[in-house]
């Protein structure tokens, strides 16, 4: 899979969320949501195994 950065659309409510939290917190939004995101893979190992699978798979395969 490429490393190249991704464009994603948010509801406007999430992203005044991010826009504040990043104000208050003195933090950028992009680490913000990558510790957000590191979180919800530890909550669900499951799922984490998942991806992990299927990122090998397509090494695998190119």
């Amino acid at each position: 899979m490429a490393k190249r950065p991704a464009t994603f659309r948010f509801e406007e409510d999430m992203l005044e969320l991010l826009k504040t939290w990043a104000y208050l917190t003195e933090e950028n939004q992009q680490n913000i949501l990558a510790e957000a995101f590191h979180q919800y893979t530890q909550n669900h190992p499951e799922l984490l195994q998942k991806a992990k699978n299927v990122i090998e798979a397509a090494k695998g395969k190119s």
